[in-house]
């Protein structure tokens, strides 16, 4: 038989017994031909504007202070929250999901669409009841087949121990939920009784971002650390403080040597944008490295990185600008209104110089990382930059230190049209700024 007949016979065979798996699985039952829950129409900025006030409102209080919170959820919040979660990683039109609190119960049902081109589902029901400081499933039916009780736990930790513990996100999420101490379920609500950590925003934002980035990162990052430890050494050692754009350009002028070399321009720059962020806000880059690679690194000593002579501005411009290329722009959006919406309510005020510099960050990550093509341009401009100015505007104060009663009798609310009005001034203005000029995200 030749080599070509061979491959014939095993690609049809291959293909014959996916039919008779399918076959099989839609007579069990545990394949459908319909959805349990369809996809419902896209977040609107209203229901985006009640997730922002509904983490907002789960940290009351100073959040530099570790104290016992409570964070108490309706099964319509909760169902929102997973609606914006899957849209914000780009599944709701392959995973559809919604949950019920009858009482101490919480059920979930999820459809799953197998293939795009056929009517084929995997749907699940899954009973979960609190164990204290975690959920613990109860009850699970595939399709039409309900799993035997007494197989759910096996079948549950089997899935833990071999599958979810390998994955980062899960590892992260678990992370988050060590300062939970219990967990109610009464009819529709749930309610976590949990200890604020000062440091917990931070772990949120890392954790956005180690959802996306993946193993072949890691040499990235660890070679763009390496860089920026090379960089960080020129400087003199009298030298306290130095402009972000000291960093970005022989940074950005690497990376597009690189490229010219045959590097992919988006991959080198989401982990040169991630290195810059972990330096500004001296965070370990530990992080992101697996053992082997974070033993080959070594700390480059910590030199004071601002804008405008602000760290702040600095931290706020690469930490969005991370964000962006990692996890999303629509993740660094809702991260950033959600932190201004709470220093409005709780500490210095709304401050539109902190969402300008947010936005700054975030056009620079998202156009960083769209596209070959803008992955280059953005690495060209960024080695030739002459200072800050070129990507971020001369801020002012005038407009900083809102309190939430003064931003709700100026402007409403986030969905307001002189609030979209004055973010789009400032769009407008960081789109003339040279960096920026002629691009877009979209």
């Amino acid at each position: 038989m030749s080599i070509l007949a061979l491959r014939s016979a095993r690609v049809a065979g291959f293909t014959l017994l996916v039919v008779l798996i399918v076959a099989f699985l839609l007579s069990a039952g545990t394949l459908q031909r319909s959805a349990l829950i369809y996809s419902e129409s896209s977040v609107s900025d209203a229901e985006v504007s009640s997730v922002e006030r509904l983490l907002v409102d789960s940290a009351l209080g100073d959040i530099r202070d570790a104290e016992q919170r409570r964070l108490s959820l309706s099964d319509d919040e909760i169902n929102l929250l997973l609606r914006y979660a899957t849209e914000l990683v780009g599944v709701e039109d392959e995973i559809s999901s919604r949950v019920y609190l009858p009482g101490d119960t919480l059920l979930a049902e999820v459809s799953v669409r197998l293939l795009a081109s056929l009517p084929l589902f995997l749907n699940l029901r899954a009973g979960f009841t609190s164990d204290n400081a975690r959920l613990r499933l109860s009850s699970l039916q595939i399709g039409h087949l309900r799993i035997p009780s007494g197989l759910v736990s096996s079948l549950s930790a089997q899935v833990q121990q071999r599958y979810l513990e390998k994955q980062a996100a899960f590892r992260g999420i678990m992370d988050l939920m060590q300062g939970v101490e219990q967990i109610t379920l009464a009819p529709d609500r749930l309610e976590l009784d949990f200890t604020w950590e000062p440091g917990l925003l931070s772990l949120v934002r890392t954790q956005a971002q180690a959802l996306f980035l993946t193993a072949s990162d890691q040499p990235l990052i660890a070679a763009q650390y390496r860089q920026l430890a090379e960089t960080v050494s020129d400087v003199p050692a009298t030298v306290r403080a130095i402009p972000l754009s000291a960093l970005l350009k022989p940074l950005f002028a690497q990376a597009l040597r690189q490229s010219q070399s045959g590097a992919d321009p988006v991959a080198v720059n989401r982990a040169l944008l991630v290195t810059v962020a972990a330096y500004v806000n001296q965070e370990s880059i530990e992080q992101w490295l697996a053992p082997e690679l974070a033993t080959a690194v070594s700390r480059p000593p910590f030199i004071e990185v601002r804008i405008q002579q602000r760290q702040d501005l600095a931290q706020h411009v690469a930490s969005s600008a991370a964000i962006a290329a990692t996890a999303g722009i629509d993740v660094a959006r809702i991260l950033s209104s959600v932190k201004e919406n709470y220093d409005a309510r709780y500490r210095s005020g709304f401050s539109f110089s902190d969402l300008t510099a947010n936005r700054a960050g975030m056009l620079l990550g998202a156009l960083a990382t769209s596209s070959p093509e803008n992955a280059l341009v953005l690495q060209q401009r960024l080695a030739r930059l002459t200072g800050d100015g070129d990507y971020l505007p001369f801020l002012t104060n005038n407009r900083d230190g809102l309190t939430e009663s003064d931003f709700s009798a100026r402007y409403r609310h986030e969905n307001s049209a002189d609030y979209q009005a004055r973010l789009q001034e400032i769009d407008a203005l960081l789109y003339q700024l040279p960096l920026f000029d002629n691009l877009s995200v979209n």
